[in-house]
């Protein structure tokens, strides 16, 4: 999915790995140094983690009588956070481009896989999740509004990192951790506004600034 739109997603126009409510992912190198990479090393740096340990059989092991490590469901946890990160970034920085290639209803079908699955199992903190909780009402993915927790006044005022568990795999050891700025938003900056719940098609424009069209529209920055 992200390779449709790794054209646009480069350096120089994705300096960070941002995600919305000004959410920056950071990584964590082998020597445990937290670093501000760019999105397009970022992703990388995932997909690449995800790949070796998808194919490493002492984590997913395929042959009899082999079985999975007792680190398992912390390695998942890992994985499927970094893949959200993934989405996160391209529902804020690049979703314009996804429906310019009509590829939005897929992006939107394997966002809903993975809030369906992490429903389930919970193996996603409810702190990543709650920056696209809109989009997750907008879909009507889960009959329960309630299930992804509000960021309380204390968590939105302060910086937030969320680092992950490593192992002795110098591999595992590239964890993420996210922070959580505070920001204002300008009333004259351009978002994009999905006004159809059901498509999702963006309508650039500004924010709504009445009660009324507020309830109508669910807002990302772009």
């Amino acid at each position: 999915m992200y390779g449709t739109i790794s054209e646009f997603c480069t350096a120089t126009g994705c300096p960070d790995m941002v995600g919305p409510g000004f959410r920056t992912y950071l990584w964590f190198d082998d020597k445990g140094k937290k670093t501000r990479v760019s999105a397009p090393q970022y992703v990388d740096y995932v997909m690449t983690f995800t790949q070796k340990t998808i194919n490493d059989e002492g984590v997913f092991p395929t042959k009899y009588p082999h079985e999975f490590p007792s680190s398992f469901e912390t390695i998942v946890r890992k994985i499927l956070r970094l893949l959200f990160h993934v989405l996160a970034h391209l529902y804020h920085s690049h979703f314009r481009e996804m429906v310019m290639l009509n590829l939005h209803s897929h992006l939107n079908s394997v966002f809903t896989h993975l809030i369906l699955l992490n429903d389930c199992y919970h193996l996603i903190d409810d702190r990543e999740l709650e920056i696209l909780y809109d989009l997750v009402q907008a879909l009507k993915i889960l009959e329960n509004d309630a299930v992804v927790a509000t960021k309380s006044s204390e968590t939105s005022r302060s910086s937030v990192t969320n680092g992950c568990l490593s192992s002795d795999n110098s591999a595992d050891k590239q964890v993420e951790a996210s922070t959580d700025t505070s920001a204002s938003v300008k009333s004259s900056e351009q978002l994009a506004s999905f006004s159809d719940p059901n498509s999702m098609l963006p309508a650039t424009g500004n924010v709504a600034t009445d009660a009324t069209s507020a309830t109508e529209v669910v807002n990302f920055s772009c």
